[in-house]
């Protein structure tokens, strides 16, 4: 996916997130763990968002290209992003959410690890 496709992607799911109630506290965060496209507030938890693209499903659906081993990355990383913006992760209420687009269809995915 290019650049600006994936941009493109992030600033839809991010717009989404929002009219569900949701506020943004980072994008694109990386680290020497990885990356996470979206970090959001839901009241009192942190989400770390995936945000994945398809034109259409005719090799699948976005959603089901998040591997495992990405939502593994995602929670390491995002214990790093905690530990390094002063959150205890013991007490921190986190989740991790996929934010799909497959052609026109949009499918939130809430806590899949």
């Amino acid at each position: 996916m290019s650049k600006r496709i994936g941009d493109a992607a992030e600033a839809r799911a991010l717009s989404f997130l929002r009219e569900q109630g949701l506020t943004l506290v980072a994008s694109q965060f990386h680290s020497r763990f990885g990356e996470i496209d979206l970090i959001m507030r839901d009241r009192t938890s942190f989400v770390a968002v995936e945000v994945k693209y398809r034109k259409n499903a005719d090799f699948g659906y976005a959603h089901e290209f998040v591997s495992a081993q990405k939502l593994a990355k995602m929670r390491t990383t995002f214990e790093y992003f905690a530990k390094t913006h002063g959150l205890n992760t013991n007490t921190t209420a986190i989740r991790l959410d996929v934010v799909a687009f497959t052609g026109g269809q949009v499918k939130w995915l809430k806590n899949v690890a």
